[in-house]
């Protein structure tokens, strides 16, 4: 049987889309069986040209640290246990590997797990991060735990999930770590999810199990993340003006949609004029460190002001 054994590197996509090709020749065609792209988005093109050459840019040979990153792109992706290296189905893959790489032997579980801890977990948090606070909408957060007989110890895993601005849900786990039993535990693992990722007001809904435990957990989660109310200005305390317009910004998506809701309320802050009062707290926020700096003491040096 004849294989062509080489690597396309598609000239219409960016560097940092490069796409590796397996090609096989087929009755009716050369066939790509498999498109792994090296970027967030895989997926498989199934392509067939009849009785077409398929115009191929660059051949070359296929390298082990090339097809390592391929499966450890795959593992990171879609999230697939590492037990998937010693499935006998992925291991007939590995073997057929051979005819694009010499000798080609499958990596251990551990080196994904090296690759996984260094680099790659730091980069991935701070794009979580930064994700989390771009997003103007409200989270909601999942919480669920078991125990592990073979580790023997309690796991839980909190995720957050919300609607992106292209009307998308997404869905990003937050911490999946060891845990007590008690609900002053799990509370604890929780506000600390929170303020690792500094999501503390966007917190819409929490959903768990209906345990005994974890009733307790929303009462005390309700008791610690108290509602909020609207601000009024006072005239001789020129913060409060920041204060209000931040607590209306927080506030914003259950005023525009309780206004909404009710003709006899006044209209709503346009667009515009929300973007307007952003930018306007923005530049307020500078000077309201530098007074509670003076408030502090009566005598104050005025290089912290400047600090």
């Amino acid at each position: 049987q004849n294989q062509i054994d080489c690597i396309r590197e598609d000239s219409t996509l960016s560097s940092n889309d490069a796409v590796s090709s397996i090609l096989t020749p087929t009755e009716t065609g050369t066939k790509i069986v498999c498109n792994t792209y090296s970027t967030k988005d895989h997926w498989k093109i199934d392509e067939e040209h009849n009785n077409q050459k398929t115009q191929i840019d660059v051949f070359r040979q296929v390298t082990k640290e090339e097809i390592d990153k391929s499966i450890i792109d795959l593992v990171v992706s879609t999230g697939i246990s590492f037990s998937i290296l010693d499935n006998l189905l992925f291991r007939q893959v590995a073997r057929n590997l051979r005819y694009v790489t010499n000798s080609y032997k499958i990596l251990h579980s551990m080196t994904i797990l090296r690759h996984l801890t260094g680099n790659i977990f730091n980069s991935r948090l701070e794009f979580v991060k930064n994700l989390l606070a771009k997003s103007p909408r409200r989270i909601s957060l999942t919480c669920d735990r078991w125990h592990s007989n073979i580790h023997r110890c309690h796991y839980i895993v909190v995720t957050g999930s919300w609607i992106s601005e292209d009307w998308r849900v997404v869905n990003i786990i937050l911490s999946f770590q060891k845990s007590g039993q008690t609900a002053e535990d799990i509370l604890s693992t929780i506000i600390t999810t929170l303020e690792a990722y500094n999501i503390k007001e966007k917190i819409f809904t929490l959903t768990m199990n209906n345990t005994t435990t974890n009733k307790a957990v929303g009462q005390l989660l309700k008791n610690k993340l108290q509602n909020q109310e609207l601000i009024s200005i006072v005239d001789m305390c020129w913060n409060s003006t920041l204060a209000m317009f931040e607590r209306y910004i927080y506030l914003h998506p259950a005023i525009y949609e309780m206004c909404s809701k009710e003709s006899s309320m006044p209209s709503c802050l346009e667009n515009e004029e929300f973007v307007v009062l952003e930018s306007f707290c923005q530049l307020l926020k500078p000077f309201e460190g530098a007074t509670l700096i003076l408030l502090k003491e009566q005598c104050n040096p005025i290089s912290d002001a400047i600090m």
